[in-house]
């Protein structure tokens, strides 16, 4: 069985840091929505918090199932 990596409460923080597009209550608001792939949003944290900026930036990319900045660059 493979055992997934712990997300420590830092790296999660560090990502929210770093990603901080509208706080923690636009995250929320995301989640709830169903508008996060979560699995994917679970591994940009972990590459992140690895220094996989690129690899990080790409799953945020895809994470969001509606990509709201193609609709405001339209």
């Amino acid at each position: 069985m493979n055992k997934s990596k712990h997300l420590d409460m830092v790296d999660v923080e560090a990502f929210l840091n770093h990603y901080d597009y509208w706080g923690g209550d636009g995250w929320v608001s995301e989640i709830l929505n169903n508008n996060i792939d979560l699995e994917l949003m679970r591994e940009a944290v972990i590459k992140l918090s690895q220094g996989k900026e690129a690899e990080c930036q790409s799953l945020v990319d895809d994470m969001f199932i509606e990509k709201w900045w193609d609709r405001e660059e339209a």
